[in-house]
């Protein structure tokens, strides 16, 4: 049956999972509208979406309509932990981990992933290794202007979309191989990446 989860403003669902033990698992980001930013949590089923379990909300403060985390990547890692890649407008992802199935985030910290503010695309290959598909901080070795809107970020911000990069990774996330620009898009915008 259609379920209402949640309330007010959300971002784009850019992580939906069912791990190894069959529990569904969203990432989700939501808009606090009293500290003026995004946070990001999971919600957690165990029965195939009848019911959902809210965990801790991850908030890395900011402020602005494109300010804090917002639209969060999921992927369950091999030894059970799950991993969140979030976007932020601080200039690269931050990573969360959770040791339960995604009922509580335990770590949280930049992941030194290079980032614009946008989302990115976090999947599992057949091969066993991750991709990913973003929008980098720059377009490749030549600076790109940060932006500044009061009203999005409290802090000039990246918005570089031109470019949609890719990279994999052999070892669940903790490195990942030197990312290839797969598409350009001079003065237009490539954001919003699926990996299918």
């Amino acid at each position: 049956d259609n379920q209402r989860l949640l309330d007010g403003y959300n971002t784009d669902f850019m992580g939906l999972i069912q791990t190894r033990d069959g529990n569904v698992v969203a990432a989700v980001g939501h808009l606090d509208f009293e500290g003026a930013h995004w946070v990001s949590y999971s919600l957690v089923s165990k029965d195939e979406g009848k019911t959902w379990r809210k965990s801790n909300v991850i908030d890395i403060g900011g402020r602005g309509h494109h300010a804090g985390a917002a639209e969060p990547m999921l992927n369950e890692l091999r030894d059970g932990r799950l991993m969140m890649l979030i976007r932020t407008s601080l200039g690269e992802f931050w990573k969360a981990i959770s040791t339960d199935g995604g009922q509580y985030w335990r770590i949280i910290q930049p992941s030194g992933i290079d980032a614009s503010s946008a989302p990115g695309w976090l999947l599992r290959l057949k091969s066993g290794r991750l991709v990913m598909a973003w929008n980098r901080y720059k377009a490749g070795s030549a600076w790109w202007g940060k932006r500044f809107e009061r009203a999005a970020f409290e802090f000039p911000a990246s918005a570089h979309r031109e470019e949609l990069a890719s990279a994999f990774s052999d070892d669940d996330g903790e490195t990942w191989a030197e990312p290839v620009i797969i598409a350009k898009q001079p003065g237009g915008q490539l954001s919003y990446p699926y990996i299918m």
